[in-house]
């Protein structure tokens, strides 16, 4: 499952080299207890069992968080396989190429940690037009465009444009949508739910 934990911490992890204490981590945060546990659970078996996991309040939220202090792996994850993390700098591990498994379960996990799925009508003057779509947003455009390529060999053609100083790639579209359920899919209820949510309204409309 090294597809799916890649796509996670691609999207909300990190995996560094803390300078100032010499140490190589490996985290992971978020405030879904859900995410949290499918993660946790995968990294129990492919990940050294030797992690930490705890609780922390913050500003009233509780959130979860996953920490490994494993300079060996850390090393391996970052030289090896290529992984990059943090929101200006993440980039699709090179490991993840040419293997169709891996390929899905990296955006299964990439997009089950950062997109959102959205439905509504869409007026253009008198038109009123149908719009769902799933979206990531980040500043980083050039990998967004890997993620692009990566969709597409799964039949799948987002758009990508800017947004401010970020850039949105939107996967819009019942076609796109069902597509992207049935090749990708998600391991998240919350996520399989709005999506089926964004489908029902369609179907409502049509």
């Amino acid at each position: 499952m090294i597809g799916y934990i890649s796509g996670v911490l691609c999207s909300k992890g990190f995996v560094i080299y803390n300078k100032k204490t010499a140490t190589y981590v490996i985290a992971f945060e978020t405030g879904n207890e859900e995410l949290f546990q499918i993660f946790t659970e995968i990294s129990k078996s492919f990940l050294t069992p030797d992690f930490k996991i705890y609780e922390k309040n913050y500003r009233g939220n509780k959130r979860f968080v996953f920490r490994i202090y494993d300079e060996m792996l850390t090393r391996r994850l970052f030289y090896r396989y290529g992984l990059r993390t943090g929101s200006h700098n993440w980039k699709v591990p090179k490991i993840i190429f040419k293997n169709k498994e891996r390929e899905q379960g990296f955006l299964s996990g990439f997009f089950d940690a950062g997109c959102y799925i959205r439905w509504r009508i869409r007026e253009r003057g008198e038109r009123r037009e149908k719009v769902r779509n799933i979206r990531i947003v980040s500043p980083n455009k050039n990998s967004l465009n890997t993620i692009k390529r990566l969709l597409s060999e799964f039949g799948i053609s987002p758009m990508i444009y800017s947004s401010g100083k970020n850039y949105c790639l939107d996967i819009e579209g019942k076609m796109k949508l069902e597509l992207f359920e049935k090749r990708i899919g998600f391991l998240l209820e919350l996520n399989k739910s709005r999506l089926q949510e964004a489908l029902s309204y369609i179907k409502q409309y049509s």
